[in-house]
């Protein structure tokens, strides 16, 4: 009797330690998007549209960024067909490597690209624009977690 109850309790125990990783990397990913802002603008100025892209840290310590490659991030925009007319990292090359960067506290880390837009038909567009960062602080980052869509309207 005093086994079995002795079983039931070790087991009660463990079962409630237990949570699957997914769900720790959802409530991981919702306290960074707390603290780390992603920034994600646009602005056009005649034939160039500006992105500006990155992280921002209101936190009150340095955040340790970890990416797969030199490869921080990926803009793309697409036409009203959700046909690629530009991305980022086409006919570029990154580092095959790790990449671990400090991001310190209440600073930020962005990137402004420029894209020549005179061969692309006036319309609306759809930009997204992705953070390729894999763990913060040693904790993973689901994909997508720093992910926004922003449109564009190009005129001649």
């Amino acid at each position: 009797m005093w086994v079995r109850l002795l079983l039931y309790m070790i087991l009660m125990l463990l079962s409630v330690g237990c949570g699957t990783a997914e769900e720790r990397v959802e409530q991981g990913d919702e306290e960074m998007k707390e603290s780390l802002e992603f920034v994600f603008d646009i602005k056009q100025q005649g034939e160039d549209v500006q992105f500006l892209i990155g992280l921002r840290n209101t936190r009150e310590e340095d955040v340790e960024l970890e990416y797969i490659s030199g490869q921080q991030f990926e803009i793309t925009v697409v036409n009203p067909d959700d046909e690629i007319i530009y991305r980022f990292s086409e006919e570029m090359a990154f580092t095959q490597v790790i990449v671990e960067e400090t991001l310190l506290a209440n600073d930020e880390q962005l990137s402004e690209i420029s894209w020549k837009v005179n061969d692309v038909p006036s319309g609306t567009y759809k930009a997204v624009a992705e953070l390729l960062v894999r763990s913060i602080n040693g904790e993973e980052v689901a994909p997508r977690t720093f992910q926004a869509e922003q449109l564009i309207i190009i005129e001649e």
